[in-house]
């Protein structure tokens, strides 16, 4: 049997994701590139291609990363003539300036050209070097060129590193840049983060934070080491959320969030108490395909370029000033004034009006689209039945603080394709600076400082230090970590 996969509006083929099923039973026909990880069984296909199959009836879908409109066939085989798919856009961002990455891959680099065309993806950054624990895990051969450009459009790199010491240790972060992977020699404990942190800024490079949860990572957002964050990760899985945190160190989920949708809010409640720290912390996003099961871009983060042209250093530092929103469905539009979006930095004065725009679509039910402040929803849009929400309002502030705005999709039924798990979108925040002083909300820093008090209290009784000179510089970290907090809560 064949089939023809062809953009609705060009007419040309196009690299697609693939699911087949027989009945309950899902096929990954040989010849293909495969990818099964728990319920997660799909493979690509290069737009024009055959399949040969035992006689019977199947199911084909057929999706194209998340700004297409999934195709869903029962074709009867044998069948004499071509099966024709034509796949149509629902939005087209890279004609609005936007472009699209998943900051969080662990595939072999040779697969990553095939995976941006059937992905509708701009850019992957493969993770080629995985640290976990003490175990240094390098699979794959890595290309020479550091930007290797597919299509003018498409480029990813192959040499980002994990470093990821969550069985009892501090957490996870993602190195990126031209002079990645860097030695590791240490263990489930020791060094702390920012000892490779520290050596990738210095080398030009730039980190991302894996996970809000993580045990330091108000450490290592406070004294600056995180350039942006996963928010949607690898915890929103197309079928489920994965809330099962036990067998990892991490903070643990607080009292009154429940279910996945509050495991969620608890995430951003966490992200929003870095913000009222005075930290500028932008949001980025991340499936973990190689690892979970989800496929790559998933969970997706959209930087806005403008009419900049796309490469490597200008996606990367639009992601830095945050000039970003993530999702795994929706797409979120926020302006202020007519002309400032997210990641913009604004001096403003007492009483000053600012009239807030934001919108919402996406090809699910969406539930609410809300205006975020502080911490706080000031506004609020809900919907039923609609596929695009619109919210307005006009603000002033009388202290220094940030806004961005959020959207959830109502939760969906389980379908025998792709049962639902939480689709939602967050915005990177815009800065609003009174006087020019940062964002102070008095209870999120002294919470952060609780917390930093009860990871140092932690690793002074901590086993598993080599050497107790390895306490000690673990416990200096997070001590002038406390320090810039505390320097913050006192003001000026």
């Amino acid at each position: 049997m064949r089939v023809q996969v062809v953009d609705d509006a060009t007419g040309r083929t196009v690299a697609a994701r693939a699911y087949l099923k027989r009945g309950d039973e899902p096929i990954l026909p040989k010849g293909f590139s495969s990818y099964a990880r728990g319920d997660e069984r799909h493979f690509l296909v290069p737009g024009d291609f055959e399949l040969d199959l035992e006689p019977g009836k199947y199911q084909l879908r057929i999706e194209r990363g998340l700004e297409y409109v999934p195709v869903e066939l029962d074709l009867d085989v044998p069948r004499s003539t071509p099966v024709p798919v034509r796949l149509r856009r629902w939005t087209y961002m890279n004609r609005d300036g936007w472009y699209s990455a998943d900051m969080h891959v662990h595939r072999d680099p040779a697969e990553i050209p095939l995976i941006l065309r059937a992905e509708d993806l701009n850019f992957v950054p493969t993770i080629t070097t995985h640290i976990w624990s003490t175990e240094v895990n390098q699979p794959w051969k890595r290309p020479s060129e550091f930007a290797v450009i597919v299509e003018p459009d498409r480029i990813f790199t192959a040499n980002s590193q994990e470093v990821e010491r969550i069985q009892g240790g501090p957490g996870a972060v993602i190195l990126l840049g031209e002079g990645m992977p860097l030695p590791f020699e240490g263990y489930e404990h020791y060094p702390p983060a920012v000892s490779y942190t520290r050596k990738a800024h210095a080398m030009g490079g730039l980190v991302e934070g894996d996970k809000l949860f993580w045990v330091d990572t108000f450490v290592n957002a406070a004294l600056g080491e995180i350039d942006f964050i996963e928010l949607n990760c690898n915890h929103f899985l197309p079928r489920l959320v994965d809330t099962d945190l036990a067998p990892w160190s991490h903070w643990p989920i607080e009292f009154g969030y429940r279910g996945s949708r509050g495991f969620a809010l608890w995430m951003m409640d966490l992200y929003y108490r870095i913000l009222n720290s005075g930290i500028e912390l932008p949001l980025s996003a991340g499936s973990a395909n190689g690892v979970k099961a989800t496929p790559v871009g998933y969970d997706r983060v959209y930087v806005r370029l403008g009419k900049d042209n796309f490469d490597y250093r200008g996606f990367m530092a639009a992601l830095k000033l945050g000039r970003s929103f993530t999702t795994n469905g929706p797409i979120l539009e926020l302006e202020v004034d007519g002309r400032h979006g997210p990641g913009d930095r604004l001096d403003i004065k007492p009483g000053q009006e600012l009239r807030f725009r934001a919108r919402a679509r996406s090809q699910g039910e969406l539930e609410s689209l809300q205006l975020v402040v502080n911490g706080t929803v000031v506004a609020e849009q809900a919907g039923r039945d609609v596929r695009e929400l619109t919210l307005e309002k006009a603000l002033s502030f009388d202290r220094s603080s940030w806004a961005a705005v959020r959207t959830f999709e109502r939760d969906a039924t389980a379908e025998s394709w792709r049962p639902a798990g939480l689709v939602f979108a967050h915005t990177s925040p815009l800065y609003f600076f009174l006087g020019g002083k940062p964002v102070v909300v008095p209870e999120s820093v002294e919470d952060l400082l609780q917390k930093i008090d009860r990871l140092i209290a932690h690793t002074v009784r901590l086993e598993g230090f080599r050497e107790e000179s390895h306490r000690k510089e673990t416990l200096d970290v997070y001590r002038e970590a406390r320090e810039v907090l505390s320097r913050r809560l006192a003001g000026p």
